[in-house]
């Protein structure tokens, strides 16, 4: 507290009768700057004023009287939150789905612009009612990626909208990455994980499907599909991908075989080439041949077809 408000309180402590002249002369003020101090002070809830006298009130009654009006006010704004949030919810599908003037929502919208493709994901994802579905390799900015999803993902999460993410296995590698799945987990989120995966793609209550426009540069922007044929292929897809997965918390970073590791050694038995590994894992050509023969060194392989047959043995595929 200020010194003189200290000094007004106290003053009003010792001599609880008199009007504002008696009061201003006691602290040595004019009328105005004592008026002042009493009104910071009914502010703190410690004065009150009954029959043109000022009261001061015990400083634990003072806290009492503060602590329900704070708490009033507090149950107010949370009410009016929740009222504001319901209604919003409420509208948003329908503002998602049809824009004032138009005849009928566009089966396809392209949008370019990557501040107005971060806008129109953040306004599905929160216009979603039931369910919303993602296939999630790595972006090129992760760290803001994940900063951009965190609250948007804990709103949907905290609606009881089902959120289910397919993550590649990759993330394991990146501590931030496989931290933040762990955490939409923790929160209620669905989430898997896949040796690779195909494309970038999010799902909104099955009506709604968002991918890039380049499978390979996000960058570009987006194209957003409400045809129904076309939804449903990828409600497919992603559902393929999802049955293929397995839960993240069941991945083990284990001193024999990594996760990332046994998805190398899957994509290989699988004929693919290092290149293409490195492709469908987002990782560089050097870090695959790198695993590979570390891979190699520790089954003592002298071939690739010796490393299969080893892993095998080991229970790596």
């Amino acid at each position: 507290m200020h010194p003189k408000l200290a000094e007004a309180y106290a003053a009003l402590l010792e001599h609880p009768n008199g009007d504002l002249a008696d009061f201003a002369a006691r602290l040595g003020v004019d009328e105005s700057a004592a008026r002042g101090l009493l009104d910071r002070l009914a502010a703190m809830s410690l004065v009150e004023e009954r029959e043109r006298e000022y009261v001061a009130l015990s400083p634990l009654l003072a806290m009492q009287q503060l602590i329900l009006r704070e708490r009033s006010l507090m149950e107010q704004r949370q009410e009016f939150l929740r009222e504001s949030y319901l209604t919003l919810t409420q509208l948003m599908p329908n503002w998602v789905d049809r824009r004032p003037g138009d005849a009928a929502p566009p089966l396809i919208e392209e949008i370019t612009d990557l501040a107005a493709v971060r806008r129109r994901i953040e306004e599905l994802a929160v216009g979603a009612q039931h369910e919303l579905l993602a296939l999630t390799p790595p972006a090129r900015d992760p760290h803001a990626s994940r900063a951009a999803a965190r609250a948007v993902d804990r709103s949907v999460l905290d609606r009881g909208v089902v959120m289910r993410t397919v993550y590649p296995e990759s993330i394991v590698e990146d501590a931030g990455a496989y931290a933040y799945a762990e955490e939409l987990a923790a929160a209620g989120g669905l989430v898997r994980l896949c040796p690779s995966l195909p494309t970038r793609l999010m799902l909104v209550d099955r009506l709604v499907a968002v991918v890039p426009h380049e499978p390979q540069d996000g960058t570009r922007g987006c194209v957003i599909l409400t045809h129904p044929g076309t939804v449903a292929a990828l409600v497919s897809l992603f559902d393929a991908y999802w049955d293929a997965g397995r839960a993240v918390s069941a991945v083990v970073d284990d001193d024999e075989c990594s996760a990332m590791e046994r998805a190398v050694l899957r994509l290989l038995q699988q004929g693919m080439k290092d290149d293409a590994v490195a492709r469908q894992m987002c990782l560089s050509v050097r870090t695959i041949r790198r695993c590979i023969a570390d891979l190699m060194m520790r089954l003592d392989a002298s071939s690739r077809f010796e490393l299969g047959v080893g892993a095998v043995q080991r229970g790596w595929l």
